[in-house]
């Protein structure tokens, strides 16, 4: 077989992925796949003050943006011997934990060698991944839509001093799932549907 007709070959094959064993999209809803109903709200409220102080203390040192981890009892084990950096937090079978990461005012990242090591290379499928946008308003930037790409549920909290905005979405590996993207200003009691961040590119920008 000619290098070329190898190359067709690979570029033809459609990929597999892991399904995600805790979310799955369904008639434009996150259902959670252990209970069947639609993802609620209250996991994250519940976890809100833990988070919440972990990224003020974040934005009061530096000026940034920050995220941590949700992982299963199980799946934060693997992590443990580790010394990976844990919240307080430990209720429901979830842990929270703070994976090495670069931040600034405007973006927070984890570099993708560490991701394959430390989450891929470890089978763990995160539960959700939540950043901050601190004083900003939560919403899919387009840095968000290109590069949170966890596989799993993204979630995003801005205003955190004031009544926290919480937005969220559901990153489907070979799916365009994560162009939905839910948002909340009242802690739940009602939801909307944002624009996603995703780049436009007919978009005209005009100095």
């Amino acid at each position: 077989m000619s290098k070329n007709a190898l190359a067709a070959l690979i570029a033809a094959k459609t990929p597999t992925y892991k399904p995600n064993p805790h979310w799955r999209f369904e008639y434009n809803q996150i259902v959670n796949i252990k209970t069947n109903e639609k993802f609620d709200l209250s996991l994250v409220m519940d976890m809100l003050d833990d988070v919440v102080s972990f990224f003020k203390m974040n934005y009061d040192s530096f000026q940034s943006e920050s995220q941590v981890l949700v992982l299963t009892d199980a799946d934060y084990l693997k992590l443990e011997s580790a010394g990976i950096p844990a919240l307080p937090y430990n209720r429901n079978g979830y842990r929270i934990v703070v994976l090495p990461q670069v931040n600034t005012f405007s973006n927070t990242s984890i570099s993708e060698s560490y991701w394959q090591k430390a989450i891929i290379g470890n089978d763990i499928t995160p539960v959700m991944r939540i950043h901050s946008h601190h004083i900003l308003h939560a919403y899919q930037s387009s840095t968000d839509w290109s590069t949170l790409n966890s596989g799993t549920l993204e979630v995003v909290f801005g205003t955190i001093y004031g009544v926290p905005e919480i937005a969220y979405w559901l990153d489907t590996r070979g799916d365009n799932t994560k162009d939905i993207v839910y948002k909340t200003t009242d802690l739940g009691r009602t939801t909307n549907i944002l624009p996603s961040g995703k780049p436009n590119p007919h978009r005209i920008i005009l100095d």
